[in-house]
């Protein structure tokens, strides 16, 4: 899932603002996945319960994009 927002992503350019169409379906796509991320978190919170969660790295890193997505 994460190669797919980072494909996502790679469209953007630097004519971007000149492309209305592509612009809107860019940020559409960048939201419905940052949204799957955040889902995906609290399966994992509810799953393995709050502490646990923390002590797996990868579930950090989850957290970590999950983070910067939301900025």
């Amino acid at each position: 899932l994460y190669h797919k927002k980072s494909f996502s992503q790679a469209f953007e350019d630097i004519y971007i603002e000149q492309r209305k169409t592509i612009k809107t379906m860019l940020e559409y796509a960048d939201k419905v996945f940052t949204y799957i991320f955040i889902l995906e978190m609290l399966l994992k919170w509810v799953a393995y319960g709050f502490q646990t969660y923390f002590t797996n790295a990868w579930c950090w890193l989850d957290f970590l994009i999950v983070d910067v997505c939301m900025l």
